[in-house]
Order: C-alpha cells, then sequence, then structure tokens
C-alpha cells in the first residue's frame, strides 16, 4: 500500500565529510563505543558493552564526550499516539534510525517527545535534532476530524503518523479512516551502512447505519503487511504481526463490531520492560469494540464495549499507542518515547 519507506544511500562523506576509511580525531588508542554518554534513563549495560537510554519525556538532551572512530548509534523515535473518538485513535509514526554515524568529538543531540492527543486530536510529533543529517521526526498518530452531521460520532479518521479510525454514519457516507503520513517524513536522509526506517498503517473505516451499526474503525499500529527490516540481523530487526485492515466489521447490532487496533513493532534490541513489554505504536480499538479490539501489540487505548460494562480507556503513555473507541466519548492517545541504543567505552 506504499505506507512504508526504506531509505539507504550516501557515505559517510555525505554527512561528515570524510569516508569510512578516514582518521578522526579521536584521542590515541581510543576505541569503539561512546565515552561518558549521558542523558535520559540508563535501562542497563548490555550483553557485549551496549547500552539502552530512553525519554520518556522532554525536552532532553543525549551527548557523549568522545567516540570511536567511524561509530554509530541507533535511535528509535515514537510519537504521541492519536485521541479516540467512535474510531480509535492511530498509534504515534515510528522512525527508526539504523546505524546513524556520530563524530569523534564530543556532540549533543536534542530530543523532543510527542504527547498523547487528547479529545480526539492528533498526537504530538517525536524529534531528534542536532545531526548533520538533519532533524529525524516521528509524527503524531490521527485522532478524528470534527464532525459531518448532528451525531458527534459521525467523524472521518484524522491522517496522522499512523490514521485515525473513522466514526459511523446515516445511510451514507462511510466514515474512512485516516492515511499514514509517517512514510513523507524526512526525505532524503540517507548514510552509508544504514538506513531510515519509517512505520505507520491507515486507520479502518467505520460502517453506515443500514444494514448494519454502530461500529467505528480501529486506529492503525506501526505494523505493516511484511517485514521492512528483513535483511537485518535479528537484533536490529522489526518484529510485529499484522492484523489489519482495522475496518469495522459488519456485524449486525452494536456488540462485538469495532474494528481492532493496529498491532505495533519492536526491535531485537529493545526489551520487554520498555513500552507494551517492548512494542510501540499500537492503534486504538473502535466502538464498540470486538474481542481483543486492542493493538494487542503496542499499548493502544481498551474500547468501549456494550453490554460489557467497559468504558473507552486512554492510550498508555511511553508506548504511543493510540485512545480507544467510545460512544459520544473522547480518549487521550499514550504519550511517545525516543530509545538510543548504542555501544559504550
Amino acid at each position: 500500500m506504499g505506507i512504508r519507506s526504506t531509505r539507504i544511500g550516501a557515505p559517510f562523506a555525505d554527512v561528515f565529510g570524510r569516508s569510512r576509511n578516514q582518521g578522526t580525531n579521536a584521542p590515541p588508542g581510543f576505541g569503539p563505543g561512546l565515552f561518558l554518554a549521558t542523558g535520559g534513563t540508563l535501562v542497563s549495560p548490555n550483553p557485549g558493552g551496549y547500552e539502552i537510554r530512553h525519554f520518556p519525556s522532554g525536552p532532553a538532551t543525549f551527548s557523549y564526550t568522545n567516540a570511536g572512530d567511524t561509530e554509530t548509534i541507533h535511535v528509535l523515535l515514537v510519537a504521541g499516539g492519536g485521541g479516540g473518538g467512535f474510531g480509535g485513535g492511530g498509534g504515534g509514526g515510528i522512525a527508526y534510525a539504523y546505524n546513524l554515524p556520530v563524530p569523534s568529538s564530543s556532540a549533543s543531540y536534542t530530543i523532543t517527545i510527542g504527547g498523547g492527543g487528547a479529545s480526539r486530536a492528533n498526537g504530538g510529533d517525536s524529534t531528534f535534532a542536532g545531526h548533520p543529517i538533519g532533524t529525524i521526526t516521528a509524527v503524531g498518530g490521527g485522532g478524528n476530524i470534527p464532525p459531518q452531521g448532528s451525531n458527534s460520532n459521525q467523524r472521518f479518521g484524522a491522517p496522522g503518523g499512523s490514521g485515525g479510525g473513522g466514526g459511523h454514519g446515516g445511510t451514507s457516507p462511510e466514515y474512512s479512516g485516516g492515511t499514514t503520513t509517517q512514510p513523507s517524513q524526512n526525505p532524503g536522509y540517507t548514510w552509508g551502512g544504514g538506513a531510515l526506517y519509517q512505520y505507520g498503517q491507515p486507520g479502518g473505516r467505520g460502517n453506515t447505519t443500514s444494514p448494519t451499526c454502530c461500529e467505528g474503525g480501529g486506529g492503525g499500529g506501526a505494523a505493516g503487511p511484511a517485514p521492512l527490516t528483513a535483511p537485518l540481523p535479528a537484533t536490529f530487526r522489526e518484529t510485529g504481526t499484522y492484523n489489519g485492515p482495522q475496518n469495522g466489521l459488519d456485524i449486525s447490532g452494536d456488540n462485538n463490531g469495532g474494528g481492532v487496533g493496529g498491532n505495533g513493532i519492536t526491535l531485537g534490541w529493545i526489551p520487554t520492560s520498555l513500552g507494551a513489554s517492548g512494542y510501540f505504536g499500537g492503534g486504538g480499538p473502535g466502538s464498540y469494540c470486538s474481542p481483543n479490539s486492542g493493538g494487542s501489540q503496542g499499548g493502544s487505548g481498551t474500547g468501549e464495549c456494550p453490554p460489557v460494562p467497559r468504558s473507552a480507556g486512554n492510550g498508555t503513555d511511553g508506548t504511543g499507542g493510540g485512545g480507544g473507541g467510545g460512544n459520544a466519548t473522547a480518549t487521550t492517545g499514550g504519550n511517545g518515547i525516543v530509545l538510543v541504543y548504542y555501544q559504550a567505552r
């Protein structure tokens, strides 16, 4: 569906004016890894001398004093999830910088974290700024646009990192989900020996009053129909099960027919202590929900399920999950997060 993109290309010389084989101004005998890295919260040292720092709030700074020759880092940016209406909120878009080269001299990068969208609004963007290639942006998940009729549930899903789910209508039209905008971000960002991977899916459609009513679409999630990073080693590869499209199920009556939230993704280096058991960017379910209606991978909110007495719930902070769908109600998406993975010295 053309909803994800991979950008691979330019050599190190395009970023730093040097090739991979050139020397740097690192101290004599300085080995691989970053020296005196700071910022965010250190999860724990990893086998092989790697570390993860996570940034659940911002603005914040990731910095280090020196780096080994031709050193790289890995950065995962998760935007805030979209707020839910009758349709579920879309998961925050995800941008993953794999093998991003960094200077050997001291450097600092400014990080902002997108907040979850409130009251059907889109989530906020997360950014990683100060690198020579430019600011990398993950786009907030889509919520719901203003109503098209007298019923507050008559809404289209809004575009976003992953699109928001559509509400329900009268006899027409079906209210479509929002498109994904993450793949069009960060245009032309390329570097040798690595790539920028981007994740987002569209939201699902709701349905009309007849012959079925009333089912909202689920918000889109990060996981796509096929793996994006399959050529990478397992430590750096995307994992996530596609469960779309997120359309209402067209089941007669109000029960068990809302679209499921799209699933999120994880990477091999991310521990289960972060995100939703390691997953990020799941979409919120549409009202009225179907069984297991939230994006089971990615931290989405819960949907309203009459006659079961369960209210729609907000997305989980630190996951970029979309808010769940509810009848004439609004929910909040989960705040985003940024993770930095690097070899430490």
